[in-house]
């Protein structure tokens, strides 16, 4: 089981760092997907992703 403190109980630093945390964790994931599609930057993945949300947006 994970220990969790409930945010309500926690300090403003130990709340900035969990949201620091999750932050630095998702940029990860997101270059590691980068990676695995052949990007080398970060950015051209992202504004792809844009792109691609728009251009499904209108096939709703």
């Amino acid at each position: 089981m994970i220990e969790q403190t409930p945010p309500d109980i926690m300090t403003t630093e130990e709340r900035l760092s969990e949201i620091a945390s999750l932050l630095a964790r998702a940029c990860e994931r997101l270059r590691e997907r980068a990676k695995l599609k052949g990007y080398t930057r970060l950015t051209p993945y992202i504004s792809g992703l844009h792109a691609e949300r728009k251009c499904n947006h209108y096939l709703r």
